[in-house]
């Protein structure tokens, strides 16, 4: 626009030429001064964009617990508690009974049952030893099928060992047997002798043969020699017979021995292999027993109750009643977050945590830092190891929180610092590249 455009032609005449000064000449002091204003802003601008920093935060959940997480202890059947065998926050041992469901056979016979099985193979080692039955008046229920059958195999190995009638039945064969060897000693003497006799007979017989056959004997008197031979030689015959009949007979008394001691040995070897075999199924039916009705710790460390429970309580399957913390463990968080923002995330980075049983706002947040980075069966999601090297002492707080087996709270993992200029850059490399810009 030019000058003469703008001038203004008014009637008076000293104050109009005064108007067109003022705005065709604008003053350039005040140029000067807002171009130098403008100027310093804007570098403070790019100044302050440059060297202000801040991080990303990624929220997720967190469950702080110990390395090796509490163990849950489980019921295994339904029925009333009838009793309760540790107290909540006690320290337990590996495999104590922490409390019994109710069943038929009763925690307080358990103990006769398991001396019961190891005096029994004791026993089986060595017959003399002594088995101590239990009470006939305890009852075992599931397993006192079990423990009848077992007591009788005992009973009868003991009457077998310790009965005379094997023995008796025994002693008497030998000495049958001892008889017959003697007999056959005395028979084998006299067979010897009439063997002897029977020869000598036996020539005199030739020789009254030839005689007779020379005409010197009669023929009665030869045939009283003859008869005379031949009953020689029927008693030798006799003798003989009487030996095989001896020694068949000492034969059959060694083989009853033989008989009489292998259907012993046979029966206790049955009754031992009954006996080992009921111990086996009682301590199966037994284990089977404790796995059901018995609630037994499956690691060591401090025990914490995780519903209400008292005795006469009804409980059923699958309840969740205990967990077990193994106690000189350092506390470690797990947080599960979304893919959302992982390539931002790095081993060491900070994280700030709130609890859930303890509102920050009263007892402060906790510090931690990414310790390792895990992926989960889930696709969508990642978990995050998270260190406390502080444990539970917050930023507030002087003392620790009281640790409980496991805490629940929200966690913001900080991401490295980023300028506020090249967070402006990356907004403006977007908007450039988005797809939905108008061409």
């Amino acid at each position: 626009m030019n000058q003469e455009s703008t001038k203004i032609t008014p009637v008076g005449g000293r104050r109009a030429d005064e108007l067109n000064d003022i705005l065709t000449r604008p003053p350039s002091a005040l140029v000067r001064w807002g171009i130098t204003v403008l100027a310093v802003i804007m570098v403070g601008l790019l100044s302050g964009a440059w060297f202000i920093r801040y991080p990303d935060v990624i929220r997720a959940d967190i469950l702080i617990t110990t390395e090796q997480p509490p163990v849950r202890v489980f019921s295994r059947a339904t029925g009333r508690v009838v009793q309760l065998l540790v107290g909540d926050t006690s320290s337990v041992k590996a495999g104590q009974v922490l409390a019994e469901i109710e069943n038929t056979t009763r925690l307080e016979n358990v103990p006769a049952l398991h001396r019961l099985n190891r005096q029994m193979l004791i026993f089986l080692q060595n017959p003399l030893a002594t088995v101590q039955l239990p009470d006939p008046m305890l009852t075992f229920g599931d397993l006192q099928t079990d423990v009848g059958q077992l007591i009788d195999a005992y009973l009868n190995y003991r009457r077998l060992v310790t009965d005379q009638y094997y023995g008796q039945q025994t002693a008497m064969l030998l000495r049958q047997i001892a008889d017959y060897r003697r007999l056959v000693a005395v028979n084998e003497e006299q067979t010897r002798l009439n063997t002897q006799e029977f020869a000598n007979v036996e020539q005199k017989y030739l020789a009254d043969k030839q005689l007779y056959l020379e005409k010197v004997y009669g023929r009665l008197e030869f045939l009283k020699e003859e008869n005379a031979y031949l009953q020689k030689k029927k008693d030798n015959e006799t003798y003989r017979r009487t030996a095989i009949e001896n020694a068949l007979t000492l034969s059959d008394r060694e083989k009853q021995v033989q008989t009489l001691q292998h259907d012993v040995a046979d029966k206790k070897l049955t009754l031992a292999n009954s006996i080992r075999q009921l111990v086996g199924e009682t301590e199966n039916t037994l284990s089977i027993w404790q796995q059901n009705y018995l609630i037994k710790a499956p690691a060591s460390g401090r025990l914490r109750y995780l519903k209400a429970l008292n005795v006469n309580e009804f409980i059923r399957t699958n309840d969740t009643l205990f967990s077990i913390a193994q106690t000189g463990q350092a506390l470690i968080g797990q947080a599960t977050f979304g893919v959302q923002g992982i390539g931002k995330l790095r081993v060491g980075q900070r994280v700030v945590i709130r609890l859930d049983d303890y509102p920050y706002q009263e007892f402060g947040l906790l510090r931690g830092t990414v310790s390792q980075l895990l992926p989960t069966t889930n696709r969508r999601q990642y978990r995050a190891l998270i260190a406390l090297p502080d444990g539970l002492r917050t930023v507030r707080a002087q003392n620790p929180l009281i640790t409980r087996t496991e805490l629940t709270g929200t966690a913001e993992l900080l991401t490295d610092d980023l300028r506020l200029l090249e967070r402006a850059l990356y907004g403006l490399r977007a908007l450039v590249n988005s797809p939905h810009q108008t061409l």
